[in-house]
């Protein structure tokens, strides 16, 4: 019963898919779903970019949907990855606070992202963007609003991917890391030759099939950890859809 500015129900803008099942959409509409946006004088709306916010759930590989809507509708995807590529093949001002944090492992600060999104997109000359995993929060939604507006653009549509807990919990309890590589791997989806595909995944069956070397598991794919991010990722999402 969310309604939007203009009476928009909720679910005439967010459109909501479980990952895997079904398929993402054939045909993503991007057209005026979204509120309108005041648009400053001696701007053309029609060459305004629309943007579509692709949310998914803790380490959900959103990239094939944004790249199958980016392929449908002829925009450009942005993760943040993308954006820290960006950045650093530029070696911009956003990427000299983000790199010793890259560095470190650490997680990126919100408003360094937005920073280093601001500098990508004024390289984007495509008809649209789909923003893969941003906004995280709704600080950060509402500073994309903020960033958006300053040029008379805004979110024309969000896509919401979902996943059970059971799906989520075999997808990210099952990784393999081989650290020295970086190497991935899945105990079910990929796994190293030295897994029967039978017993409990251990240290000892589980090995890098190049090196032979034992494969670990990072703390914050533990059942544990993942059940915490994964209560934080639901709040953040509720407060967001909510906040749009």
């Amino acid at each position: 019963e969310k309604q939007l500015e203009g009476g928009l129900p909720l679910e005439d803008w967010v459109d909501s898919y479980f990952l895997g099942n079904p398929k993402p959409p054939a045909n993503p509409r991007v057209g005026s779903a979204a509120p309108a946006c005041r648009v400053r004088p001696g701007v053309d709306a029609q060459k305004l970019r629309k943007f579509i916010c692709l949310l998914s759930p803790p380490d959900g590989d959103g990239a094939p949907y944004a790249d199958l809507i980016a392929s449908q509708t002829g925009f450009v995807t942005l993760s943040t990855a993308d954006l820290l590529r960006h950045g650093a093949a530029r070696s911009s001002e956003a990427w000299q606070t983000a790199e010793p944090l890259v560095n470190a492992g650490a997680a990126i600060p919100e408003p360094v992202v937005l920073r280093l999104l601001a500098e990508a997109l004024a390289d984007v000359r495509k008809p649209g963007v789909v923003l893969q995993g941003i906004p995280t929060s709704v600080a950060q939604a509402a500073a994309l609003d903020q960033l958006l507006g300053a040029t008379s653009e805004r979110v024309a549509r969000v896509v919401d991917l979902r996943e059970s807990e059971s799906a989520m919990r075999g997808r990210v309890c099952d990784k393999w890391i081989h650290e020295p590589s970086g190497r991935v791997y899945h105990a079910r989806l990929n796994p190293p030759l030295s897994y029967n595909g039978r017993d409990s995944p251990t240290p000892a069956t589980m090995r890098d099939d190049d090196t032979g070397e034992e494969l670990t598991q990072r703390p914050e794919h533990s059942p544990a950890a993942l059940a915490k991010r994964s209560e934080r990722h639901a709040g953040a999402r509720v407060q967001l859809l909510a906040g749009i």
